[in-house]
């Protein structure tokens, strides 16, 4: 709390969502138990797991800056791709802000990272579970093995955020999976780069400061495949506004009487 209330008295971070949402995030909960009280301190945190993975954590004060950057919405549709999730503490942040009609898919090369990530958030959603909009956290949240570096998909993300630093080669695969007007922040050799899609392949690039980031790895190339939200009647309730509204539409032009009540979907 206190943390956060400096990094807004300075100006760091100046949207009220961004400041909540850190604010019901604990740091603490997703570092190693000997480096707890560097969590409450304005510092990037490294931190080796015994199955010889390395955690890093950005500085408070680089997330409040990347969050910022990342224009997110709150209780909307946004879909946010993390790559190098790691602790997943970004991306707890974030679905903190999106809601429950958001998108996170994190994408995490190393295995014992990831599974750690994975511990950490847990224990992040158990805490949280008093909290009045525990509820209200993304359905749809999941993390994926492999290098960001060699994704395949055919989805976009209105939001992208790359947690190590990349050479500018590296950008056109990562910029070809934004949506329309979408946003991705990453670090691109020593700058911090904002960069926006305008229009079909324009952008507008922001630098936002020099910073010191480990580089994301290219190798392994391990190939990681994010496929298609599938839809399953069962789970039809938890899916984005907008999908279920298309899956609707089809099969109210599709369905024969008495195989499905599509008005018992909502």
């Amino acid at each position: 709390e206190d943390l956060v209330n400096k990094l807004e008295d300075y100006g760091v971070v100046t949207s009220q969502t961004v400041i909540s949402a850190l604010r019901r995030v604990d740091r603490g909960l997703f570092v190693l138990p000997s480096q707890l009280p560097s969590a409450y301190r304005d510092e990037p945190i490294r931190g080796s797991l015994p199955t010889s993975g390395i955690v890093h954590l950005s500085a408070p004060h680089m997330y409040a800056t990347c969050l910022d950057a990342l224009e997110l919405w709150k209780d909307s549709e946004q879909t946010f791709l993390n790559v190098g999730s790691g602790s997943n503490y970004l991306s707890a942040v974030v679905g903190c802000i999106l809601g429950e009609q958001g998108v996170i898919h994190n994408v995490e090369l190393e295995e014992d990272v990831m599974r750690f990530g994975e511990e950490k958030f847990q224990q992040f959603r158990d805490q949280d579970s008093t909290h009045p909009n525990h509820s209200n956290f993304p359905q749809i949240y999941s993390t994926f093995h492999g290098n960001g570096l060699h994704l395949q998909t055919s989805q976009t993300y209105s939001r992208i955020y790359i947690g190590s630093a990349i050479p500018s080669s590296s950008l056109p695969p990562l910029l070809s999976l934004l949506s329309p007007s979408g946003i991705l922040v990453a670090p691109v050799s020593s700058s911090l780069l904002k960069i926006t899609l305008k229009s079909p392949k324009t952008y507008e690039t922001q630098t936002l400061s020099s910073v010191i980031f480990a580089p994301l790895r290219p190798s392994p190339p391990l190939k990681c495949a994010i496929p298609q939200p599938k839809w399953e009647c069962a789970k039809h309730r938890c899916q984005r506004k907008s999908f279920k509204r298309g899956v609707e539409a089809v099969l109210m032009c599709s369905v024969r009487p008495g195989i499905i009540k599509v008005k018992n979907l909502r």
